[in-house]
């Protein structure tokens, strides 16, 4: 991956607090889930691990252009959020994958999400697995 010259970040809260809209997982009960996810990654130094909220964190390292983005964060406000800086900054040929565009449980994203992507005219191809992939044409403005 590295000989590609690319770089890589990963944005989590890392954490869950009693009153937070986002789901608890299991994984949340660990202190030291950060710190692990970030010695996980220590050996890739084309990887950056950034605890915050999104969009906010962004301010913390944010690339000028994307070829590839991966959004699953189980709420609509920070995948909107996302999506809003991702888009415009998406290149010819990138792709957005969806976590749970397709699923009833998680419909608030794809109802919040589904204008963005008709304003920057393009469409989600929803996949039997849940998933939504979005392709940004080559021939695209």
């Amino acid at each position: 991956m590295h000989s590609l010259n690319k770089k890589y970040y990963l944005y989590d809260l890392f954490e869950w607090k009693e009153g937070d809209e986002h789901t608890l997982f299991e994984g949340h009960k660990n202190p030291k889930m950060y710190e692990e996810v970030v010695n996980r990654f220590a050996p890739y130094p084309y990887v950056q691990v950034i605890k915050g909220n999104v969009p906010d964190s962004f301010s913390q390292g944010f690339p000028e252009e994307i070829s590839f983005c991966h959004i699953d964060m189980n709420h609509p406000a920070p995948e909107v959020g996302a999506l809003k800086v991702v888009l415009p900054r998406l290149q010819k040929g990138g792709v957005v994958i969806f976590d749970d565009y397709g699923w009833w449980g998680y419909s608030a994203q794809k109802i919040e999400l589904d204008p963005i992507i008709e304003a920057h005219g393009l469409q989600v191809l929803e996949l039997p697995t849940g998933q939504g992939v979005l392709l940004k044409p080559w021939n695209s403005a």
